[in-house]
């Protein structure tokens, strides 16, 4: 394996535009990739973090949750939950899309969405 690339899957967060899906469970989540350019993906609910709903044809700043594939110099590979409609789920995106030491919004947004879970495991 060469210098500065390293291998391996960890969940993290990368910053995101996010419009209404065409199903109720799901957003549009938009991603800059490293060359420019922009990929569009339908992901579930559950996978991308917004603070504020975003009203129909409106787009919200968000973060959506990726696996790591590969680091290199200046950008990384990630695998997003669900396929874009051109490149599959592969992507390389700069460094700076990543949301750095975001503990307490990871463990909000994942306890938001399996609150239903917890309470079930709650009441057991």
């Amino acid at each position: 394996m060469r210098k500065n690339k390293k291998s391996y899957k960890k969940p993290l967060f990368i910053l995101c535009r996010v419009s209404q899906g065409m199903f109720s469970n799901e957003w549009e989540v938009t991603v800059e990739l490293s060359n420019g350019y922009y990929v569009i993906a339908f992901i579930d609910k559950k996978q991308v973090f917004i603070k504020q709903e975003p009203e129909k044809g409106q787009k919200v700043g968000g973060k959506v949750m990726v696996s790591v594939v590969t680091l290199k110099k200046d950008t990384i590979i990630v695998d997003l939950p669900q396929p874009t409609l051109t490149k599959g789920t592969r992507i390389e995106i700069s460094k700076q899309l990543v949301v750095k030491d975001d503990f307490d919004m990871i463990a909000e947004h994942i306890i938001e969405t399996h609150k239903d879970t917890i309470k079930e495991l709650n009441s057991l």
